[in-house]
């Protein structure tokens, strides 16, 4: 098994395993580690992070589409 070295890289994972987890319970794990990585970041490494997921809309209206 490979260890991850990088705190950053190690954050964007736990945030992509959050998104992607099978079930609500892997994903409340997954964000609880991003959680515990993102304390031994920077706010600015954080943001980097975060921002990679940030979905951006340039529009005034956008409908919900879950109704």
């Amino acid at each position: 098994m490979t260890q991850i070295q990088d705190p950053v890289t190690a954050f964007a994972l736990a945030i992509d395993l959050a998104i992607n987890a099978p079930d609500d319970e892997s994903s409340d794990r997954a964000v609880l580690l991003a959680e515990e990585i993102a304390m031994l970041l920077t706010p600015e490494q954080v943001a980097q992070v975060q921002a990679q997921y940030a979905i951006f809309y340039d529009c005034e209206y956008i409908e919900d589409p879950l109704t």
